[in-house]
């Protein structure tokens, strides 16, 4: 593995740590713990390649099986308890759920989260997105049907909402310019 393939790895693994750690239902949270990211093994917000990530990053067998229990943990906060942070709990209807017809303004809710939780956020959607597409384009043992249909629909998922974030953000900017 290349220095550059494992600083990526090193920085997904951290990106689904801090995501999963938002998981406001403790079953589910639970999931991510016993075949996740075990308590304690990454230090909390860490954003950078260390010595404690070799189990999760070295194999790419172990990688791909942590990335599929991400996926696990989101299908799951998605279904039941969605996502906490700062007091804050997300919507529990996706916003990809939702009939073209509905007013832009329905059943959006506003979170407040600190800016560099949301800019962790956005880091966040980006390296998950990167991996699923690196994944769809180099792994040669990904299934077709993952290939076609899971990981482009994975990509435009977490690219969608880091655009959305980076809008809002960008509005956020404008507005408290000094």
């Amino acid at each position: 593995m290349t220095t550059n393939d494992r600083k990526e790895r090193a920085k997904m693994v951290c990106a689904m740590e801090y995501i999963a750690r938002q998981v406001n239902h403790e079953g589910v949270f639970e999931h991510w713990l016993m075949n996740g990211v075990a308590d304690g093994d990454i230090d909390r917000g860490c954003f950078d390649d260390n010595d404690t990530l070799d189990y999760y990053v070295e194999d790419k067998d172990t990688f791909a099986d942590l990335m599929q229990t991400f996926l696990e943990v989101m299908y799951g906060a998605y279904k039941d308890g969605g996502l906490y942070c700062n007091g804050v709990v997300s919507h529990t209807a996706a916003w990809w759920d939702r009939d073209e017809d509905e007013d832009e303004d329905d059943g959006l809710v506003t979170i407040k989260l600190p800016r560099l939780d949301v800019c962790k956020l956005m880091l966040s959607c980006t390296s998950i997105a990167c991996e699923a597409r690196y994944e769809m384009e180099h792994d040669t043992n990904c299934p077709d049907h993952r290939r076609t249909h899971v990981l482009p629909e994975t990509i435009k998922m977490w690219e969608s909402l880091h655009d959305k974030v980076a809008e809002q953000l960008d509005a956020y900017d404008e507005t408290h310019k000094a």
